[in-house]
């Protein structure tokens, strides 16, 4: 009786209404899911929850989150240990992942210089819940203190001369808004005509030659007609040729 297994213990009873639906492959691995697992409406193996670094198990909320962001399945933590000691090493590999994980804390905290102070708080917040949707609540929580801290010892430095500060700033908006306004200004200017080039294609090839001689003609003399230029190319082809007729 000890070695008979029992159906009801191996598979449990799933409720009737439950409407999840059941996974017949691991979302990750893609490999198959063996009962009870799919009874029990899991999505990945156990070890495929497993973090990439440490090979810990990481909550299912955070793997839920990074499996349908396209990200490596790890603790936030372990990856940042991780990439830290990769960057500190020469060479260094980019590769996807790594410009991931750094464009996600570049482009919330890096101030944009070219931008007001209201436009950068607008960008911060928009970006901050793509950083924020790959945390937990314990990492999240973590995470907002230590900004505190950061934002406590900046405001120490900044004490010693805001004005200097907020004086830079509105500066460079000052320059940046004269250049916009001359710019504008400069577009909205009549432009001159634009010179239409003759068109050759029609010529004979003894028209094409007349017409380029003229051309060079008027590079060499821009203050002459072209009459005059064509009076100038006779006289001298006569005198040519009174110079080469044998008397």
């Amino acid at each position: 009786m000890i070695n008979v297994l029992r159906d009801d213990i191996m598979t449990p009873s799933i409720p009737l209404d439950d409407k999840r639906k059941i996974h017949e492959n691991c979302l990750i691995c893609e490999k198959p899911l063996e009962e009870p697992f799919r009874s029990l409406h899991w999505k990945y193996h156990k070890e495929c929850r497993n973090c990439k670094y440490c090979n810990k198990e990481v909550q299912l909320e955070i793997v839920d989150k990074e499996f349908n962001n396209g990200e490596t399945i790890c603790h936030k933590p372990c990856e940042e240990r991780f990439m830290d000691a990769e960057f500190r090493q020469r060479p260094v590999m980019i590769t996807q992942e790594k410009l991931d994980y750094l464009n996600r804390i570049n482009l919330m905290f890096e101030a944009n210089l070219e931008l007001s102070i209201e436009t950068n708080q607008s960008e911060a917040a928009l970006l901050a819940p793509l950083l924020a949707a790959t945390m937990a609540y314990d990492q999240l929580f973590l995470t907002v203190k230590r900004m505190e801290a950061i934002t406590a010892q900046f405001s120490i430095a900044l004490s010693k001369d805001k004005s200097k500060a907020l004086s830079m700033i509105e500066a460079r908006q000052k320059v940046k808004f004269q250049e916009v306004e001359e710019y504008r200004k400069k577009q909205q200017e009549p432009k001159p005509p634009k010179a239409v080039k003759a068109k050759t294609e029609h010529l004979t090839p003894d028209e094409k030659i007349h017409r380029n001689m003229i051309a060079a003609y008027q590079k060499m003399f821009p203050h002459l007609t072209e009459e005059e230029i064509v009076d100038q190319i006779v006289n001298k082809a006569k005198r040519t040729i009174s110079n080469d007729d044998p008397k």
